[in-house]
């Protein structure tokens, strides 16, 4: 039985990593595993060390990470030196305790190549990645052979799956065992109808600045077909790298929130629209569902998971008439009563939620 874990990780923004980090150590401390967290950089550390501590859970990285920044170290030698540090850590980390396995959840070379330092008597390695493994072969063919000498690998989708069993020896398992969404989710009264003399209520919820997301492609619609009977609104940061709104009454930037607003967030959208270019799972969309709100995404990775048999979402060709047209179809769908929030909930507590994912984690690590 797997009593002691170690998980490798980067904590450094609201995302991807640092949900599935938290909510998986809470899952594998709440089944009786002893678990540690090696970070390689965490952005607040006092928000992080309380929560992991809250939940019986070791949190070490280097405290030296913060005065690099201090100190306004320019980016690229900053980089060099959060590596190192975060290496040294990691060795030391496993020179003092054992583990039954050690989990790398990362993305990209770095964090792979840590490996080296994991000795036998640290049991099993695996590796976690988070971004789309669609080019990997392409972009960095030395982390193949890394990860043909971990003990397994685990994806995020179908898309994945398959694309990283191909690449990998026989011998290394690729496991579909998709990163969790946010445990801090409670789901709320179900997303109210939208009241007749409001506009109808799109939104695009994320990294607005990301280009891989697709934000923009949305502010180039509103302007392409003149949208005036449909609100666009942008909640996430970084809004400024799509410039000046002035000209669009009918689109607005929020801004980024706070997580424990997320509830208010879903509550004033009709719609979400997601029309990523890739996608390793789509966290936004899992939150969507967990509050009622059905979404049109651009039929990529993970979100082709998120959607397969599931009736009231809906994914596209990834090109502007094809999402301008879904979101059509969409928008007729809700109001003719046509799309359920309710089932969108059940699916979401069946498939995507915490428990449901944690419960698979818990039984692969201490199944080894």
């Amino acid at each position: 039985m797997t009593n002691k874990v170690m998980l490798y990780c980067v904590l450094d923004k609201q995302g991807g990593i640092e949900t599935h980090i938290k909510s998986l150590a809470k899952c594998l401390k709440s089944a009786g595993v002893e678990v540690t967290v090696a970070a390689k950089w965490v952005k607040e550390p006092e928000q992080y060390e309380s929560y992991f501590k809250g939940i019986g859970v070791r949190l070490v990285y280097s405290r030296l990470s913060r005065k690099v920044f201090a100190l306004g170290v320019p980016n690229k030698l900053a980089s060099v030196l959060l590596n190192l540090m975060a290496e040294l850590t990691f060795r030391k980390e496993l020179k003092i305790h054992s583990f039954d396995v050690v989990s790398i959840n990362a993305t990209g070379f770095f964090g792979a190549r840590l490996s080296r330092y994991v000795k036998p008597k640290s049991g099993f390695i695996t590796y976690h990645e988070h971004q789309t493994v669609q080019h990997l072969d392409k972009v960095n063919p030395k982390l193949i052979s890394v990860l043909n000498d971990m003990s397994f690998v685990t994806v995020n989708s179908s898309v994945d799956h398959n694309k990283l069993s191909d690449l990998l020896e026989v011998k290394t398992k690729v496991y579909l065992l998709p990163a969790l969404a946010s445990g801090e989710i409670s789901l709320p009264a179900l997303n109210q109808k939208n009241n007749k003399s409001q506009l109808f209520r799109v939104a695009f919820v994320g990294n607005v600045g990301a280009s891989e997301k697709g934000a923009h492609k949305l502010l180039y619609l509103w302007r392409l077909k003149k949208i005036q009977d449909m609100h666009l609104t942008f909640y996430g940061p970084h809004s400024d790298v799509l410039g000046d709104i002035a000209d669009l009454t009918s689109v607005k930037f929020a801004g980024p929130f706070a997580l424990k607003d997320i509830a208010s967030v879903y509550g004033n959208i009709d719609l979400l629209v997601h029309p990523a270019d890739n996608e390793s799972l789509g966290l936004v969309l899992i939150e969507a569902m967990a509050h009622g709100v059905p979404f049109v995404a651009t039929h990529v990775g993970g979100i082709i998971d998120i959607a397969f048999e599931n009736s009231n979402v809906l994914t596209v060709q990834n090109n502007i008439e094809d999402i301008y047209q879904g979101i059509l179809q969409m928008r007729k769908r809700l109001e003719m009563g046509e799309i359920d929030s309710s089932a969108l909930q059940a699916e979401y507590e069946k498939k995507w939620s915490a428990n449901i994912l944690g419960k698979r984690w818990v039984d692969r690590l201490k199944g080894i």
